[in-house]
Order: C-alpha cells, then structure tokens, then sequence
C-alpha cells in the first residue's frame, strides 16, 4: 500500500466499514455502513468532518455543522473486539442518490452483502437485532450497502486497520500505471502451485533403499 502511496501521489485509499450506529445526541441509526477515504469527487477530505447522506441527515435530524458520533468495533489481533468512538462535524449533506451512483465506494462483504434482509447478516460480530427497525430493512432493501457517510481515512487508519489490511480499496488516477514493483507478498498474499510442488517434492524425496538394504543385511 505504501509503495503505490509512494509512486502514484494521487492515489485514494477506501475503506469500507460496518459502524455499529450514528448518533447526534437521541436519535441513532444502528449498523450502518460508512466509507472512509482521502478524497471525494476531487477534494480532500478534512480530519474531523464528514458528509453525510440527505437520508442519514433527515432520520438523524442533523444538519451541516452538527456534531455526530460513530461507534464501532475494532479489533488489531482479530480475536478481542473494542468498542470504539469517534465525533465528526457535518462538512456537507449529499443526495443518497449520489453516494449509490458509485457501487465501488462500499466492499463487499461475505455474509453481509449478499443476504436480503439485516436480519439475516451472517458475522461474527456482535450484532443486535433488536436494533434494527423496519426502516432500517427497507432502506437495505432499496440501497444494499451504500454508504451512509464518507469520513476522512486519516481518522481510522489506525483504528481500522488490522491484518487483513489497511483498506477495502485504492484508486489511482493513472489510467495504465505502473504496478511492476508489486508482489504479492506485499498485500500478505501467498500463491502456491500444487502440482509444480507435487512434482518437486516427489524428484527431491527421500531415497530409503540404503536403509531398506542395511536392514535386510542385519536381518
């Protein structure tokens, strides 16, 4: 990651995440998903602001300049999970219609993204049904996991990141740009060839017949 960063300086790193709610003082929306990244549509995105969708801002009854919160779940070694807070100013409220024009803002998740009801999720997270509404259902219905807000990459990367990755995604402006240098070891990849290993483990196999010879003397 950091070598594309390094070598394409227009790069754009996505993360897509699953935060448990959004909140402005009472009113929540619980299981959302939200995008964090470097840019949107050209322009930096600021530490500390977000934008935020028309219906997000509507069910929330936020405008722009409001304080919202974001909980979710981290976990560095995958194993112990944290709960985890973080206080966004609303920058801009954007029609959902324009967060849904571009389905690669949001990854998509095993288990998550292919089911058609919240209900039927599929994670090993601890995830409270009873938290999820009929709107919430109808929305996920209608929209799948379009984001409900973009939010600066600088506020989660290290919150988010674990050993699966520092992000769900990267752009690079380049339209053919030069990914010579990369490996797949960088992204914690290993390709394995079973049969060219099969066959190199049975020419470099062990010879017993000296043993098998030694024995049979002794015997």
């Amino acid at each position: 990651m950091q070598l594309i960063r390094n070598r394409h300086e227009a790069t754009n790193r996505l993360f897509s995440y699953l935060v448990n709610s959004i909140e402005k003082e009472q009113e929540l929306v619980p299981y959302s998903f939200v995008t964090a990244a470097d840019h949107y549509r050209n322009k930096p995105l600021p530490a500390g602001e977000m934008i935020l969708s028309d219906y997000a801002a509507k069910r929330l009854q936020a405008k722009v300049n409001d304080t919202l919160r974001l909980t979710y779940f981290t976990s560095s070694d995958l194993k112990t999970l944290h709960t985890d807070t973080i206080e966004l100013k609303v920058k801009e409220i954007v029609p959902l219609a324009e967060l849904m024009a571009d389905p690669t803002l949001s990854a998509e998740f095993p288990g998550l993204s292919d089911v058609e009801r919240c209900t039927d999720w599929d994670s090993d997270l601890p995830i409270d049904m009873d938290l999820i509404t009929d709107e919430d259902e109808a929305y996920w219905e209608l929209y799948r996991n379009t984001p409900k807000a973009i939010i600066s990459y600088t506020d989660i990367e290290t919150g988010w990141s674990n050993s699966f990755g520092t992000a769900t995604a990267i752009r690079i402006t380049e339209p053919e740009p030069d990914l010579n240098d990369l490996t797949s070891s960088m992204f914690g990849l290993q390709l394995i060839h079973p049969r060219e290993a099969g066959l190199t483990a049975a020419r470099n196999g062990v010879d017993f017949s000296g043993l098998f010879l030694a024995l049979g003397f002794l015997l």
